[in-house]
């Protein structure tokens, strides 16, 4: 089929793109969660890597993600959106699909075959799919925006729980069992890019109104958003907030599997499903929660109080940092799970204003590109810490120990808030 464009999604296609897209955006958030799933087993198969080692293949991810989602956009409109989406969804599937086949080969070890296929390649398609997905649906759903954006996010937490959960089942068939979520997932990422060459329709980029004006330089975009310290500390509070993200999402079923699951008697696939159950459904039910209530608190808050969204960040990361370190202090499952889905709930109040307090002290004609600089700079704090915390249990730190102290990281992002809203809110809030 030849890709026929569209700029008035009039008729049934509109909603034939919102589930290819969102199809395609399940699969481009539930495949970051392979390799965290499928680590325990990794670990127990390669027990000569060093833990660093693992951290480092995450560190890198996220170190190419976040200096290339600064551009990620640029590309969306400067080539068709189309073409953007496929080459994602082609580099990401074919990066997974190789990953399954990680082992030494000539001069890369293990760690370097899964930096450069898994860390760069896949980072790299992973970064280009959002914006232009986001772009085309909200030409097609002019009337119903908001709707088909929240069906599309709502993939990310379906996506994180089910790839989870099938990768961790995947991993414990037997010796080497962790390749085939990489397989399985890899093949699937494929036969969705038929699909979607098949399927999905261009749109044409809507011209600029008569006397509108342009879209900013990037030049002039970073220069709005470096006049402001709000905008500073916002990022670096959101990179306290992403540290502890990674260092959660890629450590916590090893210390699941280690702590709770390595009974010699448990099947390796009922291990391999239970670690990964508790990985992530408490923290993303507490998500969820945090989320909905947390937004439409702040949104009716924010009407008659300037920081009521700077606020809820405050709230989210200072009430978070005690619930991480209970997650990880206590020796029941139990209260780990309690403190997950506390954790989960904070985790969600401090996401529900996430950009949007951003905003509050950036011009509106300045936002989107703000959001990519924000991200950049987040993504590359955040990146630390996979790595750090494997550089830690190399040095004869506990991986419970380790966890808990990503309290920490919360509390200095709570305290980063706090100074914002003190010191630097009155002088930058911008009126929308």
């Amino acid at each position: 089929m030849n890709d026929r464009e569209t700029n008035d999604g009039a008729g049934a296609y509109k909603w034939v793109a919102l589930a290819l897209l969102t199809v395609g955006y399940f699969m481009q958030q539930g495949t970051r969660q392979i390799f965290n799933s499928v680590l325990p087993q990794m670990k127990l198969e390669f027990t000569s890597v060093a833990a660093s080692d693992w951290g480092t293949v995450m560190t890198v991810f996220a170190a190419v993600y976040g200096v290339c989602v600064l551009f990620a956009g640029v590309l969306g409109d400067l080539f068709s959106r189309k073409k953007t989406i496929l080459i994602s969804v082609a580099l990401f599937s074919l990066a997974i699909l190789a990953s399954g086949f990680a082992r030494p080969f000539g001069w890369l070890s293990l760690v370097s075959y899964l930096v450069v296929v898994y860390s760069v390649v896949f980072a790299v398609g992973q970064c280009l799919y959002p914006s232009s997905a986001n772009s085309i649906l909200s030409q097609l759903h002019d009337k119903t925006r908001s709707m088909a954006m929240s069906v599309m996010q709502s993939a990310l937490y379906v996506a994180v729980v089910a790839v989870s959960l099938a990768s961790g089942w995947l991993a414990g068939l037997g010796q080497g069992a962790w390749r085939y979520p990489f397989w399985v997932f890899g093949g699937f990422g494929l036969a969705l890019f038929v699909v979607l060459a098949l399927f999905l329709r261009d749109t044409k980029p809507v011209p600029p109104a008569p006397g509108a004006v342009q879209k900013p330089s990037m030049a002039e975009a970073f220069k709005a958003f470096a006049v402001k310290p709000s905008a500073w500390l916002l990022m670096v509070a959101f990179g306290f907030q992403v540290f502890t993200n990674f260092g959660f999402t890629v450590w916590t079923p090893v210390y699941l599997r280690e702590t709770f699951f390595a009974d010699k008697t448990m099947a390796a696939t009922e291990a391999g499903f239970w670690t990964m159950f508790h990985s992530v459904i408490w923290h993303y039910a507490g998500c969820v929660i945090g989320i909905m209530l947390a937004s439409r608190f702040s949104d009716r808050l924010a009407a008659t109080w300037k920081p009521a969204r700077l606020a809820t960040n405050f709230v989210g990361l200072l009430a978070g940092a005690p619930c991480i370190y209970l997650a990880y202090t206590s020796n029941s499952l139990n209260l780990c799970a309690a403190g997950l889905f506390l954790f989960g709930l904070a985790h969600g109040v401090y996401d529900s204003n996430m950009f949007a307090s951003l905003y509050d002290v950036i011009k509106p004609r300045y936002r989107a590109s703000s959001t990519g600089f924000m991200c950049c700079g987040a993504f590359l704090v955040g990146a630390v810490a996979p790595k750090l915390i494997g550089a830690m249990m190399d040095a004869g730190i506990t991986v419970k120990n380790c966890l808990a102290s990503l309290s920490g990281a919360y509390f200095c992002g709570a305290l980063t808030v706090l100074v914002t809203i003190c010191l630097f809110l009155k002088k930058d809030y911008e009126q929308s």
